[in-house]
C-alpha cells in the first residue's frame, strides 16, 4: 500500500495562504503606535447649560449643540481652543454645528422656516 503524496495544486494554494500569512505580519508589525493626548472640558454649568461636542478641527476648536435653559431652543456652539465659548441661535427654531475645518468654516442645520419639518444644511459661521 502507497502513502498518498498532496498534489501540485495543494502545495500551491498552501504556500501561497503561507506566503500571505507572512507578508501580512509583516504589514502589521511596520504599523507604529499613535501618539495621542486627551484634554478635557467642562461641558455642564452651575447656569444650567450643556454643551454636546460634534465636531473638532486640528485646531483644538470643538463644535457642537448647547442646551441653555435660558434659551427656547437648542443652540449651536464653538468652544475655542483657549477655552472661549461661542453660542449661535436662531430665534425661530433649534441649531446645531456638526463640523468645522481649519479654514474656520462651521457647517451645521437650522430649521427651514417655510416648512417647520425641513432642517436646512448650511456653511452657518466663518470667521
Amino acid at each position: 500500500m502507497s502513502i498518498p503524496r498532496p498534489s501540485r495544486r495543494s502545495i500551491s494554494c498552501i504556500s501561497v495562504t503561507i506566503l500571505l500569512v507572512l507578508a501580512m505580519c509583516s504589514i502589521m508589525q511596520a504599523q507604529k503606535q499613535a501618539s495621542c493626548s486627551f484634554s478635557f472640558f467642562q461641558i455642564s454649568f452651575k447656569t444650567g447649560l450643556q454643551l454636546t461636542p460634534f465636531g473638532i478641527n486640528d485646531f483644538a476648536t470643538i463644535v457642537g449643540a448647547a442646551n441653555d435653559p435660558r434659551q427656547p431652543f437648542q443652540t449651536g456652539f464653538i468652544r475655542w481652543s483657549n477655552g472661549g465659548v461661542n453660542l449661535f441661535a436662531d430665534p425661530n427654531g433649534p441649531s446645531l454645528l456638526y463640523a468645522r475645518n481649519d479654514r474656520g468654516i462651521s457647517l451645521g442645520v437650522f430649521p427651514d422656516h417655510w416648512r417647520k419639518d425641513l432642517y436646512r444644511c448650511a456653511r452657518v459661521w466663518h470667521k
